[in-house]
């Protein structure tokens, strides 16, 4: 009789020890699963991080200018904005941020299309939007050697839009 309470004693302690190790592979399993996942996105983000770098030597040279930015009262949602380069560096692209007449953002626009230096550049932008502007942020965006450089400390923006 008392081996038999041994026995079952061990038998209990086994299975204890079993499901400490099923728990403890359950838990490998769960987090190679989760690496499996989350790897290519990180990869992913950590390249655009090194494509986009903010505020670099190259910003120094930029200057933009709004000289006017009005929408027409028959279609508002088309934006005319004019858009002038002060400097000595070439602007290929600009990001336009829209917001309300309560600083609330409304949508943000990427416009592909260079301003050379000293020179101005008209836009007529459909902005799907089609009530009132209060604010708008443009920045502009270079390029050096297959980065893109945002320069977010130049930016300019304008609170008058008006109607054309």
């Amino acid at each position: 009789m008392k081996y038999k309470l041994k026995m079952d004693h061990n038998k209990k302690g086994a299975s204890l020890w079993l499901s400490w190790v099923l728990l403890f592979m359950f838990m490998i399993m769960l987090s190679a699963t989760s690496y499996k996942f989350i790897l290519p996105y990180v990869q992913d983000t950590t390249d655009n991080m090194k494509q986009d770098v903010f505020n670099t030597e190259e910003c120094r040279q930029v200057s933009l200018g709004i000289e006017s930015a009005c929408y027409d009262a028959s279609s508002p949602e088309y934006l005319n904005i004019t858009i002038n380069n002060n400097n000595y560096i070439l602007v290929e692209d600009i990001r336009i941020q829209l917001f309300n007449e309560s600083m609330k953002p409304i949508t943000t626009l990427e416009i592909n299309s260079k301003i050379s230096t000293g020179r101005t550049k008209k836009y007529s932008i459909n902005t799907t939007v089609d009530y009132p502007i209060g604010f708008m942020k443009i920045t502009p965006v270079v390029y050096k050697e297959g980065k893109t450089i945002v320069c977010a400390n130049k930016d300019v923006s304008t609170k008058n839009i008006v109607e054309c």
